[in-house]
């Protein structure tokens, strides 16, 4: 398969050319060499297409994109980054499961930004933890798509409301609103794309309030079924056991695993004893089929990497700390107000 970027055309050669003529309309088959050849419009569709069969077509986004970012923090995508949009440019439901640091977030959203230019996405949803919000997905999309209107959703559920209700292109949500705004969200088809980032520490288990949340918005819209596409971020999708992956994968891609938890349970685990199971030999194989499609960079994958990452947390204070530092506030505001402040204060 080559790829001529001029013409964005894609030169296949198959045995059975004719066949897969009828399968893309917009191919056109002629004699290169003496030999018929197919030359097919290097765009979204024909590629999926050519995904769904089998074939393995260079990602269009991998040809055409700019990779849009503020070069001053990213001189250059990693290679690990551009590989992982351009899995997440040709499959719609998917997981991500690259190592801590290395880049999934950018890595999302410039799959996302390509598919909008193409005509291919509309609104995005993010749903993510409280602490990466602001720190993690506000500041990626401050930094890199300063163009796009972004809403934090966030606040109490007559808040929440009014701002899911404001013309963006960018939603964030952390993982407990969802639950608030789940129909609201469900009806919205204007919203084609979710990132479902951490999706191992909040979709592990699909009996929660939030897995049916989750559900509701990926798997119960007003348009057709499976029509909103989803990506699941994790680096850790089976933090405890092998069954961690059933309700994960039962949310992304539902086709793929059992329709009763207890009949995937016996695929990957073995009992021993009225409460004890254990993880069955193959398990994790079993784990990775129905885990694709999905892509996994480890951190030493990435030769290109910096040497050193820096990332920001916002961490909500307890209980015991914000009493503390009210305490610390009255006291030192006394002091000011007694004219008793010494240098040493």
């Amino acid at each position: 398969m080559r790829v001529i970027e001029s013409k964005k055309a894609l030169l296949l050669r198959t045995q059975h050319p004719r066949r897969l003529a009828k399968i893309i309309p917009t191919a056109q088959l002629f004699k290169y060499k003496g030999k018929l050849t197919l030359a097919i419009p290097h765009r979204q569709d024909e590629c999926r297409v050519l995904t769904n069969i089998g074939l393995s077509p260079p990602a269009p986004i991998l040809h055409y994109y700019n990779w849009r970012r503020n070069e001053l923090l990213i001189p250059q995508p990693f290679n690990a980054q551009k590989i992982t949009s351009a899995t997440l440019s040709l499959n719609p439901r998917t997981f991500v499961l690259n190592d801590l640091g290395t880049g999934k977030s950018l890595s999302a959203l410039w799959a996302w930004d390509w598919l909008r230019q193409v005509n291919r996405a509309q609104k995005l949803l993010i749903i993510c933890p409280l602490s990466t919000m602001e720190r993690t997905w506000g500041d990626e999309l401050f930094f890199h798509f300063p163009d796009q209107r972004v809403v934090m959703v966030h606040g109490s559920r007559a808040r929440r409301k009014k701002l899911l209700a404001q013309d963006a292109d960018v939603y964030v949500v952390n993982h407990h609103g969802v639950q608030i705004i789940a129909d609201d969200l469900a009806k919205r088809p204007d919203i084609t794309h979710i990132i479902l980032d951490e999706i191992a520490q909040v979709a592990r288990n699909q009996s929660t309030d939030m897995w049916r949340s989750f559900n509701t918005i990926a798997n119960k819209q007003i348009f057709p079924a499976g029509a909103r596409a989803i990506w699941g971020l994790t680096a850790t999708p089976t933090p405890n056991e092998p069954t961690d992956a059933y309700a994960q994968v039962k949310l992304v891609n539902p086709h793929k695993v059992p329709k009763y938890f207890s009949h995937f349970r016996d695929k990957v685990m073995s009992q021993h004893g009225p409460y004890t199971w254990l993880p069955r030999a193959n398990a994790m194989d079993v784990v990775d089929e129905i885990m694709q499609p999905s892509i996994r960079f480890r951190m030493s994958d990435c030769t290109d990497l910096p040497p050193t990452i820096y990332m920001e947390r916002t961490v909500e204070l307890t209980p015991a700390q914000k009493k503390a530092y009210k305490s610390m506030e009255d006291e030192l505001r006394a002091q000011v107000a007694s004219g008793e402040v010494t240098a040493v204060n």
